[in-house]
């Protein structure tokens, strides 16, 4: 029976498809697929289906044909309009014939000349020339037959052959007039069906007649074995190979290089009413039907024979063969069947020594006389002339091969043996066999003397040299003669693990597919690996070599060839559901010539390698849309966006049919970033994208099979914010100098009259905090600022601004504040002396330390409540000092006091009097009196007094070392 067909994926209005009856394919020349529907167009992308109406501009609803002219424009044929898709829009041809011509009958035939020049024929009213410049011209002529045109074909030079029901004429291409009197031999009948060929043929269909038309014939087609099956063609086509295709009411037939043999034609879908069939660019067949949708086929030399229409259990598990190519394919409960052509017969094992077991038939061997065994879990079974023999060998069997004497070696959880084939008999099962516990015991005692290994074993190898390989739980053993040798040594610690399946790929070259790890290739003194989740899956089953040098190997993600290639080393091939599987789980296989045959959950998949092929194929890449993400508004190409719509959302496709859902994308956003990024999701998102110039790129495809030629590309550009431009910034520098400048300036004027009236109250303290800082430090600032502008040197003159700028902000802001945390007064005395220290010119470092217990966010001091007795420091210890200078500030905790010394290597209190001016004298004794003042004030209310000690330092000679202040700060 004819059970065999490529398993079909079908597309049906809940997969988004406009309707169910479709018309019509067309692939453009970017590799969108159209489909005309009896309601609207619907355009796919691999992704989705995009339908169009007459709400869209669709001039009618039913679409019976879709072409593409040469510059791009896709051309929609109803019943009595015709529509086109441009530059995103579709426009009415009636509309553009302005009255000029009145066309009631129906549109038929489309045809372009290579002039560009269009012609388009009617039912009844002639045709309609739209010249490649746009213009319209009307050819109709006196006899009505004549103007009942179906289709057109070049003719001589400088004409257009004319096909109408009178029959064929001629036509001058540049005036439209009438040039030969009509053939009566080439003409149309009365509803067909055409297809122009790449030779120039024309193919008619009408009803179940073929005819050949060529610029001077009409000839009738002998179907030859489809005279029967032709009820109706309903479309003609010739793909790329050649290869002529019919659409009937009975199915899509393919006749092999237009031969009609019967084994040159191949039927397919033979339920469906087929209305159109396309190969697209990347090889995939797509049938459309009057009833069902669509379906698609990656390729149709791969083909299923699915377990519920010809096995008689659910799940089979082996594959095999005999020598006269008969397929044998093994299930569950002992039932297994023979593929034997187009036939399939089913079968059940006998005999069963396990009680309602399952009985897998696990493994299928060819022996040399060329019959098939079946290796169960209860016996083996030789199939010979069709009939089954069973054999009861031991319980539990794993395997069975031959030596190159005929014999038999088999593995189970007990041992590995070796038997004569002549010895076979005595093991036969028969009916009514005792129990088989005793006839366990039976074949045990019989067995002893076949043992070759003691253990276990899951699978056995006889290599061309007639060596034994064994995989033992153990590990991997080699038995030649009576030596039993490990080869535990040579497998690398990464290869360890259970083996499942080991093969001879060529003399001397054994391949060990080890579970979860990988692939080992061994000989006799070397070893390659080939680990597993490169570019091999972690589910790898089982192996098969082809007799080519080839090594194929089934998985949970479909099928794998391993060649050998002069310039790679190893070239690895995939065979996955999209290339046609019915499943990607793949369980057993088996090469056989031309047919690779494997097991899956969905059936038996039989693979025509010499059919098979993949063209080399880079998915083009297009960006579909680009919008703003906050509002979904559509961004355009080469758009200025405001620096609010800086974030955007694109989308994009790769057009593969066949890898519509395994295809990686990889892109990068030039501008952001120049590094790729490769992802599976048709859509990318950038967030808060910063103002500047951008290039988005991208291409399709994957690393393994390689990436599109070309990048698709979208360019933007984000404006800046009003405050993140250059000049902004200038200005609001010179505004804030002035400011600052002219603020300073009578604040401090109004801060030193306040200091004069300084009292012990708590508005007397606040007017001390303002006194601290000495207009002599603020001024002296300025002036440094002016000269480093003056002096052109911009970049210390903003360094400076920036920290003076800070540290008046942090004196304003302290001002209005009794209290403040240490943390903030260590941040003003670091920005007083990093400004002092730049001022200064870098005469002099400084060190802040804390002690560990103090929390100098938990702790509150009075503002300002230590510089004074730093600028001390710096003034009448440091400036006079030739260069090292060095101020150390370390705090720490004692009972309800905060101790902070002030340390200087400065020349000392008495150097420093000999040096000091008046109004160094004046400043520091109001300073630091001031300062003395707000301390006592602070131990008032608990009659713990703050307090200050100055301490001269000395070196051990006696000279001055420097002076240490000890600020005693009542806090609790």
């Amino acid at each position: 029976m004819q059970a065999q067909g490529p398993f079909f994926q079908h597309f049906q209005v809940e997969d988004g498809l406009a309707q169910q009856t479709v018309y019509s394919i067309l692939q453009d020349s970017k590799g969108y697929l159209w489909f005309g529907s009896a309601m609207g167009v619907s355009r796919f992308n691999g992704l989705r289906f995009e339908v169009f109406t007459k709400e869209d501009g669709l001039a009618e609803e039913e679409i019976y044909k879709i072409f593409e002219d040469s510059r791009g424009r896709i051309w929609f044929n109803g019943e009595k309009n015709l529509s086109w898709y441009e530059e995103g829009k579709f426009h009415n041809f009636r509309d553009t014939l302005n009255g000029k011509f009145s066309i009631q009958g129906i549109f038929r035939g489309f045809y372009e000349h290579t002039n560009g020049d269009i012609y388009i024929g009617t039912h009844h009213e002639g045709a309609l020339i739209v010249r490649a410049d746009g213009r319209l011209e009307k050819l109709s002529y006196t006899d009505e037959s004549q103007n009942c045109i179906s289709t057109f074909m070049p003719g001589p030079a400088g004409t257009v052959r004319v096909i109408s029901k009178a029959g064929a004429f001629l036509v001058d291409e540049v005036t439209g007039e009438y040039r030969d009197h009509a053939n009566e031999e080439v003409r149309m009948g009365r509803v067909s069906f055409f297809h122009h060929t790449r030779t120039g043929e024309i193919y008619e269909g009408l009803f179940q007649d073929l005819f050949r038309i060529d610029s001077t014939s009409r000839t009738k087609v002998d179907p030859g074995p489809l005279t029967q099956d032709l009820k109706r063609i309903n479309f003609i086509y010739e793909s790329p190979s050649g290869d002529l295709w019919l659409g009937t009411v009975g199915g899509a037939f393919r006749i092999r290089n237009k031969i009609f043999s019967e084994e040159n034609i191949t039927q397919f879908l033979p339920a469906e009413r087929i209305s159109a069939i396309l190969q697209d660019q990347e090889g995939n067949f797509w049938f459309s039907t009057l009833d069902h949708g669509l379906f698609f086929a990656p390729s149709l030399a791969v083909n299923l024979y699915a377990n519920e229409d010809c096995f008689a259990v659910d799940r089979t598990v082996s594959v095999g063969k005999n020598q006269a190519g008969d397929v044998f394919v093994g299930g569950l409960g002992g039932y297994y069947s023979c593929i034997s052509g187009n036939k399939i017969s089913r079968y059940q094992l006998t005999d069963f020594l396990i009680p309602n077991g399952q009985n897998v038939i696990k493994r299928i061997r060819t022996s040399p006389e060329g019959d098939a065994w079946l290796i169960s879990d209860d016996m083996v079974t030789r199939i010979r002339e069709g009939k089954a023999t069973n054999f009861f060998l031991s319980g539990n069997m794993k395997d069975l091969v031959w030596d190159s004497q005929g014999n038999l070696i088999w593995s189970t959880n007990r041992h590995v043996y070796r038997m004569p084939a002549a010895d076979l008999e005595n093991f036969r099962t028969h009916p009514n066999t005792q129990g088989k516990e005793w006839y366990e015991r039976f074949i045990e005692e019989k067995l002893v003397t076949y043992s070759i290994f003691p253990g276990w074993s899951n699978g056995i190898l006889v290599d061309a040299g007639g060596k034994i390989w064994i995989n033992s739980d153990q590990g991997l053993f080699v038995v030649k003669g009576k030596q039993i040798r490990s080869l535990a040594e040579q497998i690398p610690q990464n290869m360890q693990g259970p083996i499942l399946d080991m093969v001879e790929i060529l003399p001397g070259v054994v391949a060990i597919l080890v579970s979860s790890r990988g692939l080992m290739l061994m000989t006799e003194n070397q070893l390659f690996t080939l680990s597993s989740g490169s570019i091999l899956p972690r589910s790898l089953s089982r192996m098969q070599a082809d007799g080519k040098g080839n090594l194929w190997l089934s998985s949970n993600e479909g099928l794998f060839r391993l060649s050998p290639d002069p310039h790679k080393g190893l070239k690895v091939e995939h065979i996955g559901i999209q290339d046609g599987l019915a499943s990607p789980v793949t369980e057993d296989l088996l090469v056989d010539g031309d047919l690779l045959w494997t097991v899956s959950p969905k059936g038996v998949i039989q693979i025509d390698l010499a059919e098979f092929s993949r063209k080399p194929y880079l998915p083009p890449v297009f960006i579909e849309r680009v919008t703003e993400e906050s509002s979904g508004r559509p961004v355009s190409l080469n758009e200025t966006l405001s620096h609010t719509q800086n974030n955007l959302k694109i989308a994009y496709v790769g057009l593969s049919f066949r890898n519509r859902n395994h295809l990686f994308y990889k892109y990068r956003l030039r501008g952001l970033s120049g590094n790729w990024n490769i992802t599976q999701n048709p859509d990318v998102v950038f967030l808060a994208l910063p103002p500047g110039k951008y290039t988005f790129e991208i291409v399709a495809g994957s690393p393994r099979t390689g990436w599109s030629e070309k990048p698709a590309v979208f360019s933007f550009y984000i404006q800046p914010a009003l405050w993140q431009r250059w000049w902004f910034w200038a200005l609001v520098f010179l505004a804030l100098t002035s400011l600052v400048w002219s603020f300073l300036y009578y604040r401090f004027k109004a801060l030193r009259e306040r200091a004069q009236l300084i009292q012990k109250t708590a508005e007397s303290e606040q007017k001390a905090l303002r006194a601290q800082m000495t207009p002599h430090f603020i001024f002296n600032s300025l002036n440094s600022i002016q000269q480093l502008i003056s002096d052109e040197n911009r970049v210390e003159a903003l360094r400076f601004t920036s920290k003076f700028s800070r540290l008046m902000r942090r004196i304003m802001e302290n001002s209005r504040h009794k209290f403040i945390t240490l943390s903030e007064e260590i941040e003003t005395l670091r920005l007083y002396l990093e400004i002092e220290s730049l001022r200064f010119e870098q005469k002099f470092n400084f060190e802040i330390g804390l002690s560990p217990e103090i929390d100098a966010e938990d702790i509150e001091i009075p503002p300002m409540i230590i510089q004074p007795y730093v600028e001390n420091s710096i003034w009448h210890g440091l400036l006079h000092k030739d260069g090292g200078g060095l101020i150390s500030i370390q705090l720490k905790l004692e009972g309800d006091f905060l101790i902070c010394y002030i340390e200087d290597n400065g020349i000392g209190r008495k150097a420093s009097g000999d040096l000091k001016s008046k109004h160094d004298q004046k400043h520091a004794s109001v300073g630091m009196a001031l300062t003395l003042e707000r301390l006592e004030l602070l131990g008032s209310a608990g009659n713990l007094k703050s307090s200050v000690q100055v301490v001269d330092l000395h070196h051990p000679d006696g000279s001055p070392a420097g002076t240490r202040v000890e600020l005693y700060i009542f806090i609790a």
